[in-house]
Parts: structure tokens; sequence; C-alpha cells
């Protein structure tokens, strides 16, 4: 049962007895530190006199009691949850990184398959964006899987993108992320009833179904361009790596377009 949903402010200051009702703030809100690296909760926030317990030591009014840290449901540690944080924390859980000052929110305590939901504005809660382009003619030979060399970053705020061979993006926080992928097949001469694929590889494995973003299916022989388009949500755990790869068994070669305005991919998250 979700006790409640806290909401987050990331600060360079400690809170104080006018950071009260007034100024928008109810019991129960975190307050982040960045400066003194260290964590508040509101337990009472009367005009004019709110009083913060630092949960994370002593002051702001003293140490918090055993019922005060339950209220807060939280747990501190130098590392973020994984999915094998699960049945220890109940539904609604806080998880606080100490260093990054990321924020987690337990939605899923599944045996083996928690999931931890980035809230606040910590370094590691903090939303990436990664955009790339392909612009060189790549071959595609039939029966054939082939990892997308995209070549050209159109923005990368988190420098978790690798261009190239082996391009590919890792996870710096474990979350959700949106992929959205589009690539076109030049002159792509098939026999009857042949396919294309793109599918998402995480750690190098094709895994679930969703990883298959977009394919496309031909009834009968011919030659025309191919257009492969797809979105997904992904669930990616720290560290994970996230390649994306072509294939097709038209029974001959063909080639991955060589314009960049065709071939793009873009990564957004922890959602």
């Amino acid at each position: 049962m979700i006790r409640y949903i806290p909401r987050v402010v990331r600060k360079t200051t400690t809170p104080g007895v006018n950071d009260d009702k007034d100024s928008g703030y109810v019991i129960g809100d975190i307050w982040m530190d960045t400066t003194g690296n260290a964590i508040y909760m509101a337990e009472s926030v009367a005009n004019g006199a709110a009083n913060w317990l630092q949960i994370d030591g002593t002051g702001g009014g003293g140490a918090p009691t055993s019922a005060q840290v339950m209220t807060a449901l939280y747990h501190r540690a130098a590392v973020d949850p994984t999915v094998n944080d699960d049945t220890a924390y109940e539904v609604g859980h806080l998880w606080v990184n100490t260093v990054s000052l990321g924020m987690f929110r337990c939605d899923d305590n599944t045996n083996g398959a928690a999931v931890w939901t980035p809230i606040g504005a910590g370094s590691s809660a903090s939303m990436v964006k990664v955009a790339a382009t392909h612009a060189t003619a790549t071959v595609i030979a039939t029966t054939t899987m082939v990892r997308i060399p995209w070549d050209t970053e159109v923005y990368d705020t988190g420098s978790d993108f690798v261009t190239g061979a082996s391009a590919e993006f890792t996870a710096p926080t474990t979350g959700y992320y949106h992929v959205n992928l589009r690539i076109l097949l030049a002159s792509w001469a098939h026999n009857v009833n042949t396919s294309s694929i793109v599918e998402l590889r995480v750690n190098g494995a094709a895994t679930t179904p969703q990883q298959q973003i977009a394919s496309e299916f031909a009834p009968v022989t011919g030659t025309s361009y191919v257009v492969l388009n797809g979105s997904v949500d992904i669930y990616l755990v720290a560290s994970d790596t996230l390649s994306t790869w072509v294939y097709q068994d038209s029974g001959s070669s063909t080639t991955l377009h060589n314009a960049a305005d065709w071939n793009r991919l873009s990564i957004h998250g922890p959602l």
C-alpha cells in the first residue's frame, strides 16, 4: 500500500522555519540540500514555524523517531536500487542515493523483478536525451543481423551514447526508456513472402517480443524502398547497453540508405 507520494525539492541550502505551508510545502515533503549533502523531511509546515527533520542524522529538530522514519518510508544507500531490491521493501517505499541525491519510489516489489521509479531531481534521476543519425550506405546481407552503425550524434545530454561500428546506448540509471527509430532500406529487391525487421538488443541479446521495434513483410516479388519505423518503452537496469540491429531475408543484399534525414534514433529516459 502506498503511504504517500512525496514532493521532492533540490536546494543549495538547508530548510528553515519559513519554508512552510504558505511556501507550498506539506508534511512529508523531502528537501535535498546539495551543498551539505543532507536530506530533510517536513514534520510540520506551520506558517513561520516549519520544522524539517534531517532524516540522514541529526538536525532540523533532532534525530527522527522510529515512527517518523516509518512515515517517511525511506532507505539510504550509496547506489541506485535494482530489480533485486524487492520483497524487503513495500510499494511506496522511498530509496535515496546518498552519493547522487537521486530518489526512487518502489512501484512493484515482486521478487526478483522490483520496479523503482526515479523521482525528484537528483543527478541519477535526471532524464537523459540522445539522438543520432546514420548517413553512410551500409550493406545488409540476406539472412544476416547487422548492427546499425549510427555515425553522428545530434545530441547526447549525458554522454551515454557511442557511435560507429559498435554504436550503443548505456543506461545511466534504472528505469523505463522511450526509444524511437526510423531507417530506410534502399532498393530492396525481395522475393515473395520475405521480411525485414529492426530489433533492440539489451547487452547484446534480444530477450522479449517488444524488442522487435519495426518490421515489414513483402507478400510478392518486387523492388521497393522500405521505411522501417517504430517506438517502444523498454526497461533497462543501470549499466545495461542498448543497440539496434536490422535484418532482411530477401534472398540478396540490400543497403541501408545514406540519408541522415531518414535514418534517425532517439532515446529519452528514464520516464
